[in-house]
């Protein structure tokens, strides 16, 4: 069975990432507030969803690059639903 990996944020970090695994491993599913971030995954054969929640049901393992848990809390009307944010230990 082929893992399933979605991305959330898709800016300055994320977006290498996200490219290095859909290289890699040739699909992939991915969230950003904007459109232009998300268009070329597109092209190269991503899958783009609406929020964290549908990113979630297509996935196995969610990857999320975001500046700070108020950035992530807008990626969706709820992604805590189905990602809550992992504290630091402090």
């Amino acid at each position: 069975m082929t893992t399933r990996i979605g991305y959330i944020g898709l800016g300055n970090m994320g977006a290498p990432m996200a490219k290095r695994l859909l290289d890699h491993i040739g699909h992939l599913s991915v969230l950003d507030t904007r459109p232009d971030a998300v268009a070329p995954f597109i092209e190269a054969g991503a899958h783009s969803v609406s929020n964290a929640a549908a990113l979630a049901s297509v996935s196995d393992i969610v990857c999320v690059t975001v500046l700070d848990d108020a950035r992530y809390a807008t990626s969706s009307p709820a992604p805590t639903d189905c990602c809550p944010p992992r504290r630091r230990a402090r």
